[in-house]
Formats: C-alpha cells, sequence, structure tokens
C-alpha cells in the first residue's frame, strides 16, 4: 500500500471516539483497530497479541520512513501511524483517534517502528 494511501487513510479516522476493541471509522476505534482498518489487515490484531502482529504484518525501519510506530505505555503496548514529519495519528482513550506531535512523553515510550510486509 502506497505511503499518499495509508496517510490519507489515517486521516480519515481522526475524530472517531475511542472505543476498545473496535475498527469502526466514525464509530469508534483503538489503536490496533487503527492498524488494522487502515492497513486492511482482516484479522483480529488483539487475539494476536504484539510480537505476533509485529512479526507476521511488519518489518523493522527507521523512525523516519515508518509507517507504525510502536510504544510501551505501562505495562500494555500502542499503535500509531506516522503521517507526517514529527506528527502521528494515534488512539487516545479520553480524545478518540487525534494527531499528536512525536514528542517527549512518545519518544521516551517508543519502543521500534515499522511498515507492512508485502504479503
Amino acid at each position: 500500500m502506497q505511503a499518499r494511501k495509508i496517510i490519507s487513510r489515517a486521516h480519515e479516522f481522526i475524530g472517531t471516539p475511542y472505543i476498545e476493541n473496535c475498527a469502526l471509522k466514525n464509530v469508534g476505534c483503538d489503536c490496533l483497530g487503527l492498524i488494522a482498518a487502515v492497513f486492511e489487515i482482516d484479522e483480529d490484531l488483539r487475539k494476536l497479541g504484539f510480537e505476533a502482529t509485529i512479526e507476521k504484518y511488519f518489518s523493522p525501519c527507521s523512525q523516519n520512513s515508518a509507517k507504525v510506530l510502536a510504544f510501551r505505555v505501562n505495562d500494555n503496548f500502542h499503535f500509531g501511524i506516522m503521517v507526517e514529519n514529527n506528527q502521528f495519528i494515534h488512539a487516545h482513550w479520553s480524545q478518540g483517534i487525534v494527531k499528536n506531535t512525536f514528542g517527549n512523553w512518545f519518544k521516551a515510550r517508543f519502543i521500534g517502528a515499522y511498515e507492512k510486509k508485502d504479503l
């Protein structure tokens, strides 16, 4: 999938409310739902788990060329989609799908950058 299409699809989700275990634009979405919907992955990534999701669908890449950013927040993993230089889209538990700056708070929790494998 082309980078422009990924970025465009991610932007379409901005404003969608946060609903855990959901992946429906304008209805509700969480971070894994956002990744599955934008990258057209037809599998429940929550059941697959973090390591298996990364291994099956993504390859490591540099942060600057990344499509998917992974974070460790407390004992949980969190995902976002890089859309512009230093900007990414992700699911915020109280604000829904938003665009944020990849600032110090996120950098401190950053664990990897990935791009989708050609399957």
